[in-house]
Parts: structure tokens; sequence; C-alpha cells
């Protein structure tokens, strides 16, 4: 049971980078071919709104599938809905690319883009929280503690890499870029169909007490850590892809750059515990932060660089950055949670992540619409300078817990 539990957990993590990598970096590019003026022009200002608006109702669906999860124990029972619907809303997404519905008006396609995007934003936001717990519950089934996330989140990293370089290869092949959005959705549904296999077979109501997410005053700073990273980090995401074709690299080079990105993660992975024991959590997410901020300095600074390599191996950094990040903060929450809660707090870090990209998408078109590419660049590299300063100066673990990493 235990060994199957990790074995589907694992896979999971897999399906769900392999999805997210084949569509997430390509949204901004699709949206860019399809939302344009009478003159060919992308309306930047639409797509910044939509990225916002998508993003207002997709920020509370993290907090009820906690609550939902925790409530009922039904962690891959809500996996495999959210996986199942967050295909069907990337459907709509998907019909203004089809040749058939070329012919529409920008204004006819917003209006199946829209919808689709909502629906899409709201079920995906719950998934990365409630896999993580399942994984999280496996090794704890497996090894007693959950330190060692790296050892079963890898996957996630070689799903992406897969992902990128498949996706970047056929893009150039092909030039259809709802090649990526229709990868996107084929796989969560393969997603959906895996959680199934791993369904409770009754379900279980617990009684949940609050008073310790109101009273964690740990829990509050990483949800202001994390709302901070994400406005830095998300302008960006949303944004590299739009970046680099600037640049005038090929699809086959953006899918190496944002591949390699992640194979940096693998080996980080694999020694993440002897990380977070010697190092501690605060020291990784604090890691992760100049990493980030050396990233935008450098593709701020050397934006004229005539060479698809060097952006290739500076986006690399993406990948340091956030296995840093993501080794010291899922422990930790994990760590810092009472037992009947566990989803919940993971959730809770998704609501911090998803009330940023409220504001990021159309703050990102803005700066993009007025300033380039470049200048957000310059923008991100700031904001992760001050996630650093804040981490350092507001996050104080001297709780009473067993050692980091033992």
């Amino acid at each position: 049971m235990e060994n199957s539990a990790f074995r589907r957990a694992a896979l999971m993590q897999f399906l769900f980078y392999f999805a997210l990598a084949a569509g997430a970096n390509y949204f901004t590019l699709y949206y860019r071919g399809l939302l344009v003026d009478g003159e060919g022009n992308p309306h930047y200002r639409i797509i910044g709104v939509l990225l916002m608006v998508q993003s207002v109702p997709a920020f509370l669906s993290p907090l009820a599938a906690g609550y939902v999860a925790d409530r009922f124990q039904i962690n891959n029972r809500l996996i495999s809905l959210c996986s199942v619907l967050t295909a069907l809303g990337t459907g709509l997404i998907i019909l203004p690319g089809l040749a058939p519905f070329h012919s529409l008006s920008p204004a006819s396609k917003l209006g199946l883009i829209f919808p689709g995007a909502v629906i899409g934003q709201f079920f995906i936001r719950p998934l990365t929280p409630l896999i993580d717990t399942g994984s999280l519950k496996a090794l704890e089934e497996k090894e007693g503690h959950g330190d060692n996330y790296g050892r079963i989140r890898f996957l996630g990293s070689i799903g992406w890499i897969i992902s990128c370089l498949i996706m970047g290869v056929w893009l150039d092949f092909s030039g259809r870029l709802v090649d990526a959005i229709l990868v996107y959705a084929l796989f969560y549904l393969v997603l959906a169909l895996v959680s199934a296999g791993g369904f409770a077979t009754e379900v279980k109501k617990v009684d949940l007490s609050w008073k310790y997410l109101l009273e964690d005053r740990i829990l509050r700073v990483l949800f202001v850590i994390a709302v901070v990273r994400m406005i830095g980090f998300g302008m960006a995401f949303q944004f590299t892809g739009v970046y680099l074709s600037e640049l005038n690299l090929s699809y086959t080079q953006m899918g190496m750059a944002f591949g390699l990105a992640a194979a940096m993660e693998v080996p980080f992975f694999f020694i993440g515990n002897r990380l977070l024991g010697r190092w501690g959590s605060k020291t990784l997410i604090m890691s992760e932060f100049l990493i980030q901020t050396l990233r935008f300095a450098l593709f701020f600074f050397f934006s004229r660089v005539q060479n698809a390599s060097f952006y290739i191996v500076v986006q690399m950094l993406t990948g340091m950055g956030v296995v840093l990040h993501v080794t010291g903060m899922i422990p930790l929450l994990n760590r810092i949670a009472p037992p009947h809660l566990k989803a919940s707090y993971q959730t809770l870090y998704t609501v911090a992540l998803a009330l940023a990209s409220i504001f990021n998408g159309l703050l990102a078109a803005l700066i993009v619409d007025s300033l380039g590419t470049r200048a957000l660049m310059g923008i991100c590299g700031l904001v992760m300078t001050g996630a650093f300063l804040y981490t350092g100066l507001r996050l104080k673990l001297d709780f009473s817990l067993p050692a980091e990493g033992a």
C-alpha cells in the first residue's frame, strides 16, 4: 500500500509538470498571436487584463480545496476533479486557435478564451498543493518524515524537461502554438485518470480547528514572502517567452531554455535533505532570491547579446533558484502544520501565490507595453531583492520542532 501510494504520487508529479510545461510557457505567446488589432499589433493591455481577471476567482480555490481535502480526507478525488475541469476549461482556450475559428474577430476569440482561462485557472491552482500534500503523506508513510521531498519532486522536473524539449522542437516543425495548449489539456486528463486509482475506499469526516492558522506567526511571514516572490517571479514567467522571442530565439531554443532550467533542479532535489540539514529553510529560501536577482540582472544588462546559448544558460538559473526555494519552503510548511491541517497549510501558500497573480499579469503587461520586456526583467530583479531583505529581517525559525533535516 505504501509503495503503491509512493509510485502514484511520483507519477502525478511527473504528469502535472509535463502538462504544465507544455502549455504554461506559451500561453502569453498564444494570446499575443490571437488578440491583435487591425494592424497586427498585440493587445498587451487586454492580455494583461485577462491574466488578472483569470486569477481573481482562482485566489479562493486553493483555500476551499485545502479545507475540503482536510475535512473529508479526499485528496486524490480533488486532484482528479480539478484536473478534468482544468482540461475542459482549456478546451475553450484551444478553440480560437483551430482552423475553423481563425476567421473570428479578436472580440469573439476573447469571448471563448476568457471563460476558459477563468475556469482553467480556478481548478489548476489547487493541484500543486494537493499533489504536494499527497507526496509528503506518501513519504511520511514510507520513511517516517517528509524531508526527502526532493526525492519525489525531482520527477516533476524530469517531466518538465522532457515536455519543454519535445514541445520546442514540435512547435518549430508545426508552427502552431495551439498544439502546446492541446498537449497541456490532454495530459491533465491523464493526470485525472492516474489520481482516480488512489481514491480512498471511504470518505472520513475530520473535525478541524482553525486557531492554528490565526495564531501561527511563521505562517503569516511565509505568506508575505510568497506574495512578494510571486509578484517578481510571476511577472517574469508570464513574459519570458515574449522576451526570448524578441531576441529571435526559435521555439526549439526556447524549449531548451525552459527545459534545461529544470535540469538544474534534478541533482539539487537529490541532495535537498542534506542542504536542508546543513543550511536550514531560511537560508535556502533567501538563496533563491539572490539567484533570481542575478538572473534578472543578466537579462537586463546583457539584452543585446546575439547568442542564444547565453540566454539559455542564464535561464538555467531559474531552476537552481526554484529548487532551493521549494526544498526550503514545502517541508517547512509541512513541519509547522498541525497533523489535521497539512493540506490547508500547503494550499494557503498557494493562496498567497494566487493573490500575487491577480496583479502580476496586468502589471507585467503594462510594463511591457510602456517600457518593454527588458525593463520588466530589471523591475523583477528589484522585487526579488526586496523579498531577500524581508525574509532576512522577518523570518525567525525559533520554534520548538525537531532539527531541520533530521
